[in-house]
C-alpha cells in the first residue's frame, strides 16, 4: 500500500518536516513517493534520515529497542550479547504491575457477578467501570509473563569467538558451547525468532521493520564471523 499516493506536493514536504515521528516502513514508502513526485531536493534531507537509521542497524545499536545490546569485534571475530539492564528492570515493573491489575481485575469479577446475583445495586455507570476492571486485569495477567523473560534472560550471555559460540541461559545447565552454522531464523505467524540449535535467544515481531533487519542484520555478522 502506498501511504502517500494521494499526497500533492506541499503534503509531501510537509511530512518530511515529521520525518522524526515516522516509522522506518514509512519513511522508506515516502521515499518511493518522493522520487515519483521529483522532488529531488527533499530527497536529500530523508535520505540523511534512513541513511543514519540504517547505521544504527548495522551498528546493531537498534538491538537496544529488542532489550539486548551487542559489542562486535571485526578484527577479533568476536560478538558478544547480553540483556540490557533496564530491560530487566522493565520486567520486573511488568510484572508487579501485572500482579496489581490481576487483583483488581478478579475484585472486579466478584463485585460484577454480585450485581447480577443482586448482592449490589445494579446501574449502568456501575457495569460499565467492572467490565473495564475486568478488562484491564485480563491485561495484568497477560503482563504476568514478563517474570518468564526475566528469569530466562537475567543471566544470559552470549559470546562468539569466531566458529564456537559460548551461551548462557535459563534451562540450560550452566554454558553451553555451540558452532555459529547452528544460528539460524525462523518464522511464526506474527514473528521473527533467532535461534541457536533449537533454544531461542531473540523474538521481534514481523510488523517492526528496524527489528526484522537488526535480527538480520545480526546473524549475518555471527556468519561473517565464523
Amino acid at each position: 500500500m502506498n501511504f502517500y499516493k494521494n499526497h500533492n506536493h506541499r503534503e509531501l514536504i510537509a511530512v518530511i518536516e515529521k520525518r522524526d515521528m515516522l516509522t522506518h516502513e514509512a519513511l522508506l514508502k515516502l521515499r518511493v513517493a518522493l522520487k515519483k513526485a521529483g522532488l529531488e531536493e527533499s530527497l536529500v534531507v530523508l535520505n540523511k534520515t534512513i541513511e543514519e537509521k540504517e547505521l544504527q542497524i548495522f551498528n546493531l545499536e537498534s538491538l537496544r529497542d529488542l532489550g539486548f545490546t551487542a559489542v562486535h569485534d571485526i578484527d577479533n571475530r568476536t560478538l558478544e550479547i547480553k540483556r540490557v539492564f533496564l530491560a530487566k528492570v522493565f520486567d520486573i515493573v511488568s510484572f508487579v504491575l501485572g500482579l496489581v491489575l490481576s487483583f483488581l481485575g478478579l475484585v472486579f469479577m466478584w463485585l460484577l457477578l454480585a450485581m447480577f446475583a443482586g448482592y449490589n445495586e445494579f446501574s449502568l455507570g456501575s457495569l460499565f467501570i467492572y467490565i473495564l476492571m475486568i478488562s484491564l486485569g485480563l491485561i495484568g495477567f497477560k503482563m504476568l509473563s514478563s517474570i518468564s523473560r526475566f528469569l530466562a534472560y537475567h543471566n544470559f550471555n552470549f559470546l562468539q569467538e569466531g566458529d564456537r559460540i559460548t551461551l548462557r541461559k535459563d534451562g540450560i545447565s550452566g554454558s553451553r558451547t555451540f558452532s555459529s552454522n547452528q544460528v539460524h531464523i525462523s518464522e511464526e505467524e506474527d514473528d521473527i525468532i533467532l535461534s541457536i540449535d533449537a533454544i531461542e535467544l531473540i523474538r521481534a515481531g514481523k510488523g517492526n521493520v528496524v527489528h526484522t533487519l537488526t535480527i538480520q542484520e545480526l546473524i549475518h555478522k555471527i556468519e561473517a564471523n565464523s
